[in-house]
């Protein structure tokens, strides 16, 4: 345990949350598109964090096309027992060649099949469908570079492939001309590193329309997900958020954080690495990647966004997995360890 950290605080202990079990498993194809007409220049941003009050169904700026999408405590969910179902974003254009989409999926404490996919060329002759999903296990172990509506590939373009099984995290998903290929990254746990990095096979223009502009996002089951953007809009892998340590454990450790919101309260976790979602606290929903979090200490970042702090770190700190909390945002650092 670090040696100074002893306060008492607002944050309640961490619990993990079950999320509701879906009902149904069957993957049904089918349904029309939607375009947008707008054409904006390349390398437009647009972020959702869903950072608001609960919405029943989920509202503007999203049009539901098939299915329903809740928001639930600062995050997307679908409804348990839901199939297929997608929403498309109201405003935000950006043709699928330029847009690099960033959606976080969470835990599948429910251990039941489902998905969710990043929608990109919505309007064209046919879209991109690229999803993250799991079969019904605690990981995500299969992707699908698809078209149309979870329609499966389009010639040898794409196919649903196993992957290396990761717990949660970020994928990317963007369109590399060098190759024609539709590319997904997969960042586990969301701390800013890319972990993966999957291709679709050539063909991706053929396959789709690269100059349409709309954008959604696809589920299966009940589906939990969060941080939507093109091209970085919500700060990248970590949220923006940003936590180094510096220093030798055990002795002395210097924790910086940066991106923090100007003159807010920052939450410093410790503990072993895993997975733990948040209730009882004022960012109730919010999932740090260590399995039984211990709440070290609250800095209060300066008008630059930033905070430090140095401790002496003992032996048995060593080896811990740190994480820092904006608690204005509830958006979580990267992970370092000790």
């Amino acid at each position: 345990m670090f040696t100074i950290l002893s306060l008492c605080v607002a944050l309640a202990a961490p619990q993990q949350v079950p999320l509701p079990p879906s009902h149904d498993l069957t993957l049904t194809p089918g349904a029309t598109l939607q375009g947008v007409a707008t054409m904006p220049g390349p390398s437009a941003t647009y972020c959702d964090d869903f950072n608001r009050p609960d919405e029943f169904p989920m509202g503007a700026p999203w049009n539901m096309i098939v299915g329903t999408q809740n928001l639930v405590s600062n995050h997307g969910m679908a409804p348990a027992g839901q199939g297929n179902a997608w929403m498309q974003h109201g405003t935000a254009t950006e043709a699928a060649s330029t847009a690099k989409v960033s959606i976080q999926f969470m835990p599948n404490t429910a251990v039941t099949l489902k998905y969710v996919a990043a929608v990109t060329g919505v309007g064209g002759f046919n879209n991109f469908f690229t999803k993250i999903q799991s079969q019904g296990g605690a990981d995500y172990d299969y992707i699908g570079f698809y078209v149309g509506f979870n329609g499966g590939g389009s010639g040898g373009y794409g196919g649903f492939f196993a992957i290396t099984p990761v717990q949660w995290g970020r994928m990317d998903v963007w369109y590399d001309a060098a190759t024609d290929q539709m590319v997904m990254d997969i960042d586990e746990f969301d701390d800013g590193s890319i972990d993966y990095t999957y291709y679709s096979g050539a063909g991706a223009s053929a396959a789709a329309d690269l100059n349409a502009t709309g954008l959604g996002i696809g589920t299966y089951g009940d589906q939990e997900y969060d941080d939507w953007s093109i091209n970085d809009g919500c700060g990248g892998g970590g949220g923006g958020l940003s936590l180094t340590a510096t220093g030798t454990c055990p002795g002395s450790v210097t924790l910086d954080v940066s991106g923090a919101t100007a003159f807010g309260q920052v939450a410093v976790l410790y503990g072993a690495a895993g997975s733990f979602t948040q209730t009882g606290s004022p960012c109730t929903g919010t999932t740090v990647p260590i399995s039984n979090p211990s709440l070290g200490v609250m800095l209060l970042a300066d008008g630059g966004g930033s905070a430090s702090l140095t401790f002496t770190a003992p032996s048995g700190a060593c080896g811990l997995t740190v994480v820092a909390v904006d608690v204005s945002t509830c958006t979580v650092s990267n992970d370092v360890v000790l």
